[in-house]
């Protein structure tokens, strides 16, 4: 008599349920252990504070008056005086986007999942002061503030 010997594994049957209920899985509970708002709201306030240390800067190195927009829905904006004849106009309209000293502007929206402050407007002299101290800029949880040497802390 010969013994019928069964190789042990699992079958076709056990392996797609076992592929079914971890998709399943996958599908509903990813999504909760992945929230990146926290970290899409830190690198936007880090990067505003960055925008208003290089609005400062631009403020400072043009001599002329930067002013920057800290719009909730828009994101930020620098923008300056205009110059003639290299001097820097004492009133008027900020009608000079700022540029970084790669080209590029000094103005981005920010993430989709991320929701700034109330509107501000921070004005800063070609000495790096700002004309009047903004309430603090609040990103999720992150505080950016302002002190009235231009200083910006986040």
């Amino acid at each position: 008599m010969s013994a019928v010997r069964r190789i042990g594994g699992f079958t076709l049957i056990e392996l797609l349920v076992c592929i079914v209920v971890l998709a399943v899985l996958g599908a509903v509970a990813a999504p909760r252990f992945m929230n990146h708002q926290p970290f899409s709201e830190r690198g936007y306030a880090a990067e505003v504070a960055g925008a208003l240390r290089a609005a400062r800067s631009a403020a400072i190195a043009n001599e002329c008056d930067v002013l920057i927009t800290l719009d909730p829905l828009t994101g930020y904006r620098a923008m300056a005086r205009a110059l003639t004849a290299g001097v820097c106009q004492i009133s008027g309209a900020f009608s000079v986007a700022v540029r970084l000293p790669d080209g590029n502007l000094l103005t981005h929206a920010p993430p989709a999942n991320v929701v700034g402050g109330a509107l501000t407007q921070v004005q800063f002299d070609k000495d790096g002061n700002v004309a009047a101290v903004p309430a603090p800029y609040v990103i999720g949880a992150f505080t950016i503030t302002v002190s009235p040497t231009g200083y910006v802390t986040l």
